[in-house]
């Protein structure tokens, strides 16, 4: 175990040790989980978490890389089956399941049995308030439908504008439901489209550094300061934040006076705060905050302000030193030569082919 300074936090790593990237600060072994999934389950939530791919294996996920996942629902076993129909249609044999995709830029194809795939998690997440009325329920549903990175801008928005749609009747029916004083919605991005010509475009560039963040709350709830949800709408935010909005949310308990300093969960710290209770300090910096420079928004405290085609390579000057931005020199000779070599490593094989095709003829004329 590492210990940070000040901090009772050690470096876990990675459940898959080829995927160092998914290292991660979590809590001294000695306390309670700081995963949202194992604590509402412990309290006897219904859960589901929604991803619309099959991510069995995937680098690009947190779940089964940074923490175990155990939920009563999960979109994963419908997206790895459908994965699967489309790697055999395809005799696509050495694909990863991760990367297969039934729609692409250059062959839409959206819907599954006249349906969208966008359309699935919000079904599950319908049925599973219809099924448990009287149980608490915790649902998460990432959505793939801004993840478009088709040089051909006039596709790349239509399946986010579709999704608007989709989104739009889900909450409305929702919001109409008897339980609506009771659920709580977080409606949230991760960042714009990162990589290819995108991010020149100058709204993408302030999403990179401005997630979308909304909180839908009964105005009915018993935590809720009208006056301070209002009040942090403008102010500067994090996901410190909304975890620790969440974790008294769903367990309010833990914020009540009568809690022992010493039982409360060590992720909540002073510096985050409730955002439908507390108020945000309108001279809060990203320093206050504990957000990384790269992903700092605030411009007073930026040394670098150039767009980037990913987020987080801001603020690394030191390491674009050692970077060569110019195009390297050819030599013609040494690349006549390599493709000499892959001219002689391709013979043998294209003469047995022609000598193949030669003798199938020869089969076919006798």
């Amino acid at each position: 175990d590492r210990e940070i300074e000040g901090e009772n936090f050690y470096l876990r790593p990675s459940l898959q040790p080829s995927k160092k990237r998914f290292e991660t600060w979590c809590p001294k072994k000695d306390v309670d989980s700081p995963w949202l999934f194992d604590i509402v389950q412990e309290l006897g939530y219904v859960t589901f978490f929604g991803e619309e791919f099959c991510y069995d294996h995937s680098p690009y996920v947190l779940q089964g890389n940074a923490f175990e996942l155990d939920v009563d629902y999960d979109l994963k076993e419908l997206f790895c089956r459908i994965s699967k129909g489309v790697k055999e249609f395809k005799k696509a044999k050495r694909q990863m399941l991760y990367f297969v995709d039934h729609d692409t830029s250059k062959s839409p194809d959206p819907c599954i049995d006249g349906r969208s795939r966008q359309e699935l998690g919000f079904e599950y997440i319908r049925g599973i308030w219809n099924a448990y009325p009287d149980t608490p329920k915790f649902a998460y549903l990432n959505s793939l439908a801004a993840h478009d990175y088709s040089l051909d801008l006039a596709y790349q928005s239509l399946g986010v504008e579709a999704y608007d749609d989709y989104l739009s009747i889900f909450l409305q029916e929702m919001l109409g439901r008897k339980d609506a004083e009771d659920t709580i919605i977080v409606l949230r991005s991760d960042h714009g489209l990162q990589g290819g010509p995108s991010p020149i475009d100058f709204s993408f560039q302030v999403e990179h550094m401005h997630p979308f963040n909304n909180l839908i709350v009964p105005e009915k709830n018993r935590n809720l300061s009208v006056e301070a949800l209002l009040s942090n709408e403008k102010e500067l935010v994090t996901g410190f934040d909304l975890y620790k909005t969440l974790r008294l949310i769903i367990d309010p308990r833990i914020a009540t006076e009568d809690v022992n300093m010493h039982d409360q969960p060590v992720t909540l710290k002073d510096w985050s705060y409730d955002l439908i209770n507390d108020k945000v300090p309108s001279d809060r910096t990203c320093e206050d905050a504990k957000i990384p420079l790269e992903y700092c928004p605030c411009v007073e405290e930026r040394t670098d302000l150039m767009p980037y085609f990913y987020v987080g390579h801001a603020e690394k000057h030191n390491k674009m030193k050692t970077t060569n931005l110019a195009f390297p020199q050819i030599d013609a000779e040494k690349l006549k030569q390599s493709q000499r070599v892959l001219t002689d490593k391709r013979e043998p094989k294209v003469k047995a082919a022609k000598a193949a095709k030669a003798a199938k003829a020869a089969k076919a004329a006798k």
